[in-house]
């Protein structure tokens, strides 16, 4: 049975923005994903405008307005949650890993462990990294 994340030359790739599929009247413009070392296309994306990913920086500007709001646990939470999501779909990445950069499977595996674990890690941190810091004047520590 072949994986749900599987795709074939006649998927587009969409552009997200508020985690919805953006579309636009004129939404017809793609371009070809093409695979090393065969240059076959495995898949198409869609293209952007400068308009479209002026939406995108001000949709990121919002949420970070609502991010900036969240407690530490709160960012805790949502960093485990999704080391987890990640952690879940390291075959998923793994397979779009070797479709578009023909990744071996022992540099996607260190890479799959590597992001799980770098949520994990600022998961871990977020209380320190949130602790106001200051330098004292004359001897050159942080406290």
């Amino acid at each position: 049975m072949v994986a749900s994340h599987r795709k074939d030359a006649s998927f587009t790739v969409p552009i997200l923005i508020n985690n919805k599929d953006y579309q636009t009247e004129k939404d017809h413009t793609t371009y070809d994903v093409l695979g090393p070392p065969s240059q076959k296309k495995i898949w198409s994306c869609k293209a952007t405008t400068p308009e479209i990913a002026k939406q995108a920086v001000d949709a990121a500007a919002k949420a970070f307005k609502t991010w900036s709001k969240t407690s530490p646990d709160e960012r805790k939470e949502i960093l485990l949650k999704a080391a987890d999501i990640y952690e879940r779909r390291t075959e998923e990445a793994s397979y779009y890993g070797q479709m578009e950069l023909q990744g071996a499977d022992d540099y996607l595996g260190f890479n799959n462990w590597y992001c799980t674990n770098a949520f994990k890690v600022a998961a871990a941190s977020i209380e320190e990294m949130l602790k106001p810091t200051t330098l004292e004047p004359g001897d050159g520590k942080f406290s």
